[in-house]
């Protein structure tokens, strides 16, 4: 049994992060495809779509934009908000663009996120080592309780995948898999 902490479903969003095309289209044939899938069926079936948020990166004269040239010369940098074909949002749920690897970082994210009355995100998406954990520290440092769930993220590689889980699960964010965030929501209010 999971010890995921979450006090009430009634103030929780799920977060699904950089699901477009230039970031995911390796893994079209992959089990983080069917996760995603799987995750998205989930929100939608326990959370009004107003509490289903999906964070699209727009690097594209963004400040972070030159340095990150630097260190990633032939890194495709995404310059439209198109969703990948198999997370593509449905009507009533937010699509939020974010300048930079933390989808908090000069958005309207937390004002919106506050208007819904959510205190819990939790996050879904790729890279885990990037905007996945930039964007759950983002929220933690605004009050809110950040949820990775481990199994409906992926990083680079594996080790970067367990690295950044192993350094930062129950110190900066709890941690869960897919089932066991299920099984929570069955339990709480």
């Amino acid at each position: 049994m999971s010890k995921l902490q979450i006090a009430s479903t009634s103030t929780c969003a799920i977060l699904f992060i950089d699901l477009q095309p230039v970031f995911t289209d390796r893994f079209n044939d992959s089990p983080f495809k069917q996760q995603i899938e799987s995750a998205l069926a989930f929100a939608r079936s326990v959370l009004p779509p107003e509490r289903i948020v999906h964070l699209r990166a727009n690097y594209v004269g963004s400040k972070m934009q030159p340095f990150s040239r630097v260190l990633n010369p032939s890194k495709p940098v995404p310059s439209d908000v198109t969703a990948t074909p198999w997370a593509e949002e449905q009507p009533g749920e937010l699509v939020m663009m974010k300048a930079t690897i933390n989808g908090f970082h000069e958005t309207s994210l937390e004002e919106y996120l506050t208007g819904q009355g959510v205190d819990t995100i939790i996050l879904c998406g790729l890279l885990t080592c990037c905007c996945v954990h930039e964007t759950a520290v983002g929220g933690l440092v605004r009050g809110f309780s950040p949820v990775l769930v481990e199994d409906a993220c992926v990083d680079k590689n594996e080790e970067k995948q367990a690295a950044t889980i192993m350094l930062f699960k129950d110190y900066l964010y709890q941690t869960c898999q897919l089932e066991d965030l299920k099984s929570r929501f069955a339990l709480c209010p």
